[in-house]
């Protein structure tokens, strides 16, 4: 969604708070996949920010789409290594409260159009969890 739209717009209040808890449960990927909308590349990092272990399991076998087969293709490559870095609940929480919902409100701050390519979003999202790694010791 781009918050920018909403700006000075009235829209009504059930559209509004759809989109707040597509937010929050990690759907709008879903949304905007479905409809054939652009894929933002915060939404594919907020379906694994608010994702449990069994949606994880579903998003690392994501079959193969177009046109949006490579962001498609990218939130399933980042499910898989979520998930070997994630093998209980309790550590999938820990990885999303302090990596991933991080990221994704970076990634909504920054706004569309710096991110060119699904490449730069798994370099990103790789780097983010080998530096948290890093920093906790394990």
């Amino acid at each position: 969604m781009d918050w920018r739209r909403w700006v000075g717009a009235k829209h009504r209040e059930d559209e509004v708070v759809t989109e707040a808890a597509r937010l929050i449960d990690g759907t709008t990927y879903d949304a905007n996949f479905g409809s054939g909308r652009y894929v933002r590349p915060w939404t594919v990092v907020g379906a694994l920010a608010h994702c449990d272990l069994g949606r994880l399991a579903q998003l690392r076998t994501l079959p193969p789409s177009t046109p949006t087969q490579s962001w498609r293709a990218t939130l399933a490559y980042l499910a898989t290594e979520l998930a070997t870095k994630a093998s209980t609940a309790s550590d999938l929480a820990r990885l999303q409260r302090e990596v991933l919902v991080p990221l994704e409100l970076e990634l909504l701050a920054r706004g569309n159009g710096w991110m060119s390519c699904p490449s730069e979003l798994i370099d990103l999202f790789s780097g983010e969890l080998a530096s948290y790694q890093r920093r906790s010791g394990g």
